[in-house]
């Protein structure tokens, strides 16, 4: 989502992404590997079972599940329609800002994030079945 919101947005090729790859060797899998080297870094974004063989574990999933492909663009509507969630691009979009601590734009998340922890009872307990919502929100302060 971040690739795909990096160059619909601001016009970036980003680096090691299958938009700025050439035709014949199109594929996110340097740029997913990136994020993830990040997103390790962010304390308490990961879940706590993450361990080092956990990226290519993530690789893996997204070279044989259909809908996860890093060799083709990922829009909005392809993230809704696989997740089943109106909402995933955004839980997407939000996690991206945790770990490149910006967004395509500039724009902040925090009054999304707090819009859908209320109207998820307070809880969050359903975006937690994909973010963690408490490291989230330790962030977003």
């Amino acid at each position: 989502m971040r690739q795909e919101d990096e160059y619909a947005l601001e016009g970036n090729l980003m680096e090691g992404s299958m938009y700025g790859c050439d035709e014949g060797d199109a594929s996110s899998e340097p740029a997913f590997r990136e994020f993830i080297r990040k997103a390790q870094a962010v304390p308490g974004l990961l879940p706590p079972w993450w361990k080092e063989t956990s990226t290519d574990d993530c690789i893996e999933y997204a070279r044989n599940s259909p809908g996860f492909s890093l060799q083709s663009a990922q829009e909005k509507s392809d993230i809704q329609k696989k997740w089943g969630d109106d909402r995933m691009p955004m839980k997407l979009r939000m996690v991206a800002e945790r770990v490149y601590g910006n967004t395509p734009g500039g724009s902040r998340s925090d009054a999304m994030l707090a819009m859908m922890v209320s109207q998820e009872g307070g809880t969050g307990s359903a975006f937690s079945s994909h973010i963690d919502i408490a490291g989230l929100m330790r962030g977003a302060r």
